[in-house]
């Protein structure tokens, strides 16, 4: 995953020059909570709602701030980072137990309510979106097999891939 914010040093164009990549889709982000969270029983959700419940963040390439953060900071706003963890697994599992909230790229949060008792939020500001990219060293480009798998893992990965509600694009 690389942020698309033109600010962040996460950026798609900042990886070295002799990694190759192929994008596989954009992607946005959604808010987890658990299925009994005080937030479900509110009548408007927003960045207000948003800002006065803890979060639990996942450390993620050696920063504990993201472009999340960032804007929020713009905004004049902050959240209250209760924990950080260092998988989105721990995560899931941290705010599934308590009042966290947990936010995920959207296509992971699809599949983290399939499998964890949590419910999907939008969340409630506008931030650019993330890329999900498939990478490898310019030295595996003209492979066969390397060729065959980047193929096949491409068409499987967009084929499982279903847009839902414009929270992100797939790159066929």
């Amino acid at each position: 995953m690389r942020e698309n914010s033109l600010t962040s040093d996460l950026r798609i164009d900042t990886l070295p020059s002799t990694i190759e990549q192929r994008l596989l889709a954009k992607d946005g982000f959604t808010c987890l909570v658990r299925q009994d969270h005080p937030l479900l029983g509110l009548a408007e959700w927003g960045v207000e709602a948003f800002s006065h419940y803890p979060h639990v963040q996942t450390f993620c390439e050696g920063r504990d701030r993201w472009m999340l953060d960032d804007r929020l900071q713009e905004m004049g706003v902050s959240r209250h980072i209760a924990t950080t963890v260092p998988s989105f697994e721990a995560a899931l599992r941290m705010g599934m137990h308590s009042d966290m909230i947990v936010t995920v790229s959207s296509l992971y949060a699809r599949h983290a309510v399939q499998v964890y008792p949590m419910v999907p939020l939008p969340l409630p500001i506008r931030i650019d979106s993330i890329s999900h990219l498939l990478v490898w060293h310019q030295g595996r480009q003209q492979d066969p097999g390397h060729r065959w798998l980047r193929e096949t893992l491409h068409t499987l990965i967009t084929n499982e891939l279903r847009p839902d509600e414009d929270h992100f694009t797939i790159d066929r």
